[in-house]
């Protein structure tokens, strides 16, 4: 198992990517496409990666089944108000909706596509934002140490 660190956070779904129609024959159907925010992000940490990380991003090879669990760490996850002034405890951080660009930034790094991760999941923590990226070789068998 390698573990990666970004010293930063991926920007939500929302403002990772925007939905165009395009036709194709007599239909139109909707193509999700990177904004600008979107690219920097994954050009930055694809490079960060390359960098940092150069020696464990030669454990990753294409055509391998990799397993991919992330930590993201925020400023806060809890409401400071609740249960009084807030409606929930919880910040409404979707920690789901910022693996896939993430994703996307480790496997341009390595050098393959992200249909590599099999298994996938992630966790929010309270911390400086960033993210802890655990990787492993799902042909290895079941990683020991993941923070869940």
């Amino acid at each position: 198992m390698i573990i990666l660190s970004v010293p930063w956070l991926p920007p939500s779904t929302n403002h990772a990517y925007y939905t165009v129609l395009k036709r194709v024959g007599r239909q139109t159907i909707p193509i999700q496409v990177l904004t600008d925010e979107g690219k920097k992000f994954k050009l930055e940490t694809a490079s960060h990666l390359a960098r940092q990380h150069q020696g464990s991003m030669l454990y990753l090879h294409k055509d391998t089944p990799y397993g991919i669990f992330t930590v993201f760490f925020f400023d806060e996850i809890e409401n400071k108000g609740w249960p009084k002034k807030a409606a929930t405890r919880y910040k409404r951080l979707d920690a789901d909706n910022r693996q896939k660009l993430l994703q996307d930034a480790v496997a341009t790094a390595a050098g393959f596509d992200d249909c590599q991760f099999i298994v996938t999941g992630q966790k929010k923590e309270k911390g400086s934002p960033s993210c802890l990226i655990h990787i492993w070789n799902m042909t290895e068998g079941p990683p020991h140490g993941l923070p869940l």
